[in-house]
């Protein structure tokens, strides 16, 4: 009885949000000004408070293209859902960061005491920050709507684009479909509950979009698969978003503190601490490498709903004392630890990757999604069969036994990922994505 009321409030709240948006752009009188570019991001990546601790506000402030938006409006709808953060109720927050940019941070829940009634709990908070986003469009000239995945941030920006005669971009970060074939994850399972579901949003939204960026072939190819128009379709990179301490040379970064490890080597993984990063690959792979090298420890920087998983694993493996776990830490901090290193695991990672490259230690990757366009096998890093933890491991320790090697590979990876961040050709592809869309849907 209390889940069919609770659905029925919540489905009721969704028309009463459809409405009062619609209310807003209806009574909406001001005229719009056709020379002012407004950009409206959603993200559900990291909160802006986690952003702070990192010292990643760049991630932000880059999306202003240099000036080229006279405002950024970055959004994230669910702070709190995760499954291993805090649970803020209460309306949407909007924090000025800088005088082209705004934060607005909408609630998974909008009170703790309707906690009985989940679903429209959920629906009541995302309703208010619907018809808050709603305001801010019409009322700042938003031109672009852009969503970071194709489903629900997607179908919010499709949502207040037909709303508001506004263009919608959908970037894919990813390869959603080998995501799920890998480890059975969903994006959004919480509010996507079924793999059907989660296909058939992200097939509406791909379809609708007036642009759809990939970032790279593989996630091209996944667009395409999905309902993306091939002429809709363009490619881009997340290389804009990349912190400037990662352009540092190695050799002006000072080594960071030994973190209980002392002087020996170890490998280093920057990563999301869930299933779709594959994060217990490190820790196998570690437990591995050091059965020829027991001298080898490991750092493992990142935070998620893993975490105590991994703890457990680790101690299981006997690593306590070898493998030191770091929340988070800021991006100088990462920076230093990652030219610290002997070698970079990466089972799966998208920005992190660059960074290492960056960094000059060599880098250990699976063949998997697009890890291949940065990681030339025996130019730019070492490429092992995706989940073959034996070749992880086997490959980090002939890195360290071969330092020349090493060195060469690292120094290689640095010089092809910084021909990749030659920052006026990023600018400029970037500004070529808004006027094309702009022009599609002028």
């Amino acid at each position: 009885m209390v889940a069919a009321l609770d659905t029925a409030l919540a489905a009721l709240v969704g028309v009463f949000a459809l409405l009062g948006a619609g209310v807003t752009r209806l009574f909406s009188r001001h005229r719009r000004r056709t020379d002012r570019k407004v950009l409206m991001v959603f993200n559900t990546f990291y909160s802006l408070e986690v952003l702070r601790e990192r010292g990643a506000e760049s991630t932000i402030t880059n999306r202003d293209l240099d000036g080229y938006f006279d405002h950024v409006w970055t959004v994230h709808p669910l702070v709190g859902a995760d499954a291993f953060g805090a649970a803020p109720t209460g309306p949407p927050v909007v924090t000025a960061i800088s005088e082209r940019h705004s934060v607005i941070e909408g609630r998974s829940e909008r009170s703790a005491t309707l906690r009985r009634l989940p679903r429209f709990n959920f629906a009541l908070a995302q309703a208010e920050l619907f018809i808050a986003l709603s305001r801010v469009v019409a009322k700042d000239d938003v031109c672009i709507i852009r969503a970071w995945e194709p489903f629900y941030t997607a179908l919010l920006s499709i949502g207040l684009g037909r709303l508001h005669r506004v263009a919608v971009e959908v970037r894919i970060p990813g390869n959603f479909d080998k995501i799920y074939e890998s480890v059975g994850e969903l994006a959004f399972p919480k509010l996507i509950p079924s793999r059907r579901l989660e296909r058939a949003i992200g097939r509406f939204t791909l379809a609708r979009a007036d642009q759809v960026v990939a970032l790279s072939d593989d996630n091209r190819e996944y667009a395409l698969n999905n309902g993306a128009r091939e002429e809709r379709i363009a490619q881009s990179s997340a290389w804009s978003l990349i912190d400037p301490v990662h352009l540092i040379d190695p050799a002006e970064r000072p080594a960071v503190a030994d973190f209980g490890l002392g002087d020996r080597p170890f490998v280093i993984a920057v990563t999301r601490l869930e299933p779709v990063k594959f994060p217990e690959d490190v820790v196998e792979a570690l437990a591995k490498a050091r059965q020829k090298m027991p001298e080898l420890g490991g750092l493992v920087i990142g935070d998620g709903s893993m975490r105590q998983q991994l703890h457990d694993r680790a101690s299981e493996l006997g690593l306590e004392g070898h493998l030191i776990f770091l929340n988070s830490q800021d991006q100088i901090g990462i920076s230093q630890a990652l030219t610290s290193a002997a070698v970079v695991l990466a089972p799966l990672a998208g920005l992190a990757l660059a960074e290492a490259a960056l960094s000059a230690t060599p880098v250990v990757a699976y063949d998997y999604e697009w890890h291949s366009e940065l990681v030339v096998p025996g130019e730019t890093g070492v490429l092992v069969p995706h989940r073959d933890i034996d070749a992880m491991a086997a490959a980090a320790c002939a890195l360290i036994a071969e330092p020349d090697r090493a060195t060469r590979l690292g120094a290689a990876a640095r010089e092809h990922a910084l021909e990749r961040m030659d920052r006026p050709a990023l600018l400029a592809a970037e500004r070529a994505l808004v006027d094309r869309v702009l022009a599609v849907t002028a």
